[in-house]
């Protein structure tokens, strides 16, 4: 959750800042540079909500 005080604006956010290494800790992974890994995440969420992401969508449905 997270509530910014200047706006009185709160909501709920799921974030991560795994870098450099920390994302074994969330997925079972090599969390190298070298090893990429190609994953697909789907987000389920209440109508009226917005869902984003710093990767392209792949689709949507209603």
């Amino acid at each position: 959750m997270w509530d910014e005080p200047t706006t009185e604006a709160r909501g709920i956010a799921a974030v991560t800042q795994c870098e450099p290494f920390g994302a074994r800790a969330i997925v079972p992974c090599f969390d190298e540079p070298e090893y990429k890994a190609i994953w697909n995440v789907t987000i389920i969420h209440p109508v009226g909500t917005k869902a984003i992401a710093n990767a392209l969508e792949l689709s949507e449905t209603t």
